[in-house]
């Protein structure tokens, strides 16, 4: 067993490798870093948004799709939860205030103390 172990580790390795260094040749993806570039100064911005995550009502724009494992509903945590959103991402607090951009996508609750 431990032959074939090995085996199919070597070939994951070789087939790592292979692919990174024809990546590199081929994309230019893969590439060292310039030490001039490291030197240089950064300017920084800082900005600021508020996450606007509505989970209920009629204007929802956090939607359940996988509900949370039975054993879990009662819980502080809700393992096993997904859910899909198209939230507004505002200037201030308030959800009324000025719309700067939208977080689309999903997310899902886990735990690794939860599960007995």
């Amino acid at each position: 067993m431990s032959t074939q172990s090995f085996l199919i580790f070597f070939l994951l390795l070789s087939c790592y490798t292979l692919t990174t260094i024809t990546a590199h040749e081929e994309t230019g993806f893969v590439r060292s870093l310039d030490r001039e570039l490291m030197e240089k100064k950064e300017n920084l911005s800082h900005f600021r948004f508020y996450w606007q995550d509505i989970v209920g009502g009629d204007n929802a724009t956090s939607i359940p799709i996988i509900q949370p494992l039975p054993k879990f509903i009662n819980t502080t945590g809700a393992f096993g939860l997904v859910r899909i959103i198209d939230n507004p991402l505002t200037l201030t607090p308030e959800v009324s205030s000025k719309l700067v951009g939208r977080a689309q996508g999903f997310y899902a609750a886990t735990s690794q103390t939860e599960l007995d």
